[in-house]
């Protein structure tokens, strides 16, 4: 039930004779409401207003406009543009990178497709909605993370896979990195020793980023 199907071993389902289905079109809304969660809780330090004032303290400051902001797509299929859907409704501007990317969709939505590097180098927040594949596997690394504004922020709400999690961790700490939203991650459920827990600029989701209500009536009804 989802998309994704890279937790299946095919080869092996191909020589046992089991088909192997995905539910396309179920629940691209959800991950794009997610994602969008995700951007103005970075942009607003949602998380970190809220332990502020639990704390007792009452800390202000004034956090980045996201007026003008742009956001960097990469995969830009259903939910892609999903998420480019809504965005614009923030007056953001958007960039998207997508090597099958369909650009008259683009057109239509105000999106500026552009290679991986510009987007990264460009963006203020990335956010990750493309498949798991050997191009894009560990897409997310040292030499790409170093490409980004040290005050841009990482939103993945796709496969954990796409991000080499030990990279991540350097960049935030180093400041080369001021943020990341992550609802997936590389061994799941995310283990009690990650370093990624020991970093207060980064919000979890225990990849729920494709449920809600409507998704998984209609998940569950598609697989049927």
């Amino acid at each position: 039930a989802g998309v994704g199907f890279d937790a299946v071993d095919l080869e092996a389902a191909t020589r046992h004779g089991v088909a192997v289905t995905t539910t396309p079109g179920a629940n691209h809304h959800a991950v794009a409401d997610q994602t969008l969660a995700f951007l103005l809780a970075l942009a607003r330090s949602v998380f970190t207003f809220d332990a502020s004032v639990r704390a007792g303290r009452w800390e202000r400051f004034s956090p980045p406009s996201l007026k003008g902001a742009t956001l960097g797509i990469i995969g830009f299929g259903r939910i892609g543009q999903s998420v480019a859907q809504r965005a614009r409704g923030f007056e953001l501007q958007l960039l998207a990178h997508d090597p099958y990317a369909d650009s008259d969709r683009a057109r239509e939505l105000g999106v500026t497709l552009v290679p991986l590097e510009a987007l990264l180098r460009s963006s203020d927040f990335v956010s990750l909605n493309c498949l798991v594949t050997e191009e894009t596997r560990g897409l997310i690394n040292c030499n790409t993370l170093a490409l980004m504004k040290p005050a841009a922020m990482l939103i993945n709400t796709a496969r954990g896979e796409l991000v080499e999690e030990a990279a991540l961790v350097e960049a935030l700490r180093a400041g080369r990195l001021a943020g990341a939203a992550l609802d997936v991650f590389a061994v799941e459920p995310l283990p009690l020793d990650s370093p990624l827990r020991t970093l207060d600029h980064v919000i979890f989701a225990p990849h729920i980023a494709g449920l809600d209500s409507l998704s998984f009536h209609l998940m569950t009804q598609m697989a049927a």
